[in-house]
């Protein structure tokens, strides 16, 4: 083989090999880039998944919180509301007193138990009818009182506060409930 044919030889084996190396260089970056873009779409999902939680979660926040107010707002108007009831339920009072008369007076003045009375404190439009059902007793008429009595016992430490305002508070915890369902709006489907 001569010289030219070695050399021409040579450098097609030269080239041979810079294209196999070139050939192996683009299947690796070939590779490369598929590797890379795969990982880039896992990161993607995974970006997306954890964005999809975090919304989900903000988006449980929210209406947890707006849950909340909505409770606390309920909780508050209802609270004004029994309030209202309440000071209206004892602006009647003095009506309850006066449409009562007599019989509401005595039925309230047999509630109490049988035993000498010292004082009895009574509205004084009531005191006539105090004056008739405890004899013996001293009556104090109180503007103070709305109605019904209020009666201290002779011979003990005993007073019963049998007044149209305590008994309406001793029941109000009763009619409270009542009456704010009767209030409630009708819920639509």
């Amino acid at each position: 083989m001569s010289r030219q044919e070695l050399l021409d030889d040579l450098r097609r084996q030269g080239e041979a090999k810079v294209k196999a190396l070139w050939e192996e260089v683009r299947t690796a970056a070939d590779a490369y880039r598929q590797e890379l873009a795969q990982e880039q779409q896992a990161e993607a999902e995974r970006l997306e998944r954890e964005t999809s939680r975090q919304a989900a979660t903000s988006r449980q926040r929210l209406l947890n919180d707006s849950r909340r107010e909505l409770t606390g707002r309920r909780l508050q108007a209802t609270q004004a509301l029994a309030e209202r009831l309440h000071r209206l339920a004892l602006a009647e009072l003095p009506a309850l007193r006066r449409d009562g008369g007599g019989d509401l007076f005595a039925a309230l003045a047999a509630e109490l138990p049988e035993l000498p009375w010292a004082e009895i404190r009574v509205h004084p439009d009531d005191a006539q009818a105090a004056q008739r059902h405890f004899a013996k007793a001293q009556i104090l008429p109180d503007p103070e009182l709305v109605g019904g009595l209020v009666a201290r016992a002779q011979d003990r430490p005993l007073t019963v506060d049998n007044s149209l305002d305590r008994r309406l508070e001793r029941l109000w915890p009763q009619l409270l409930p009542l009456l704010l369902a009767e209030l409630k709006p009708e819920e639509t489907p």
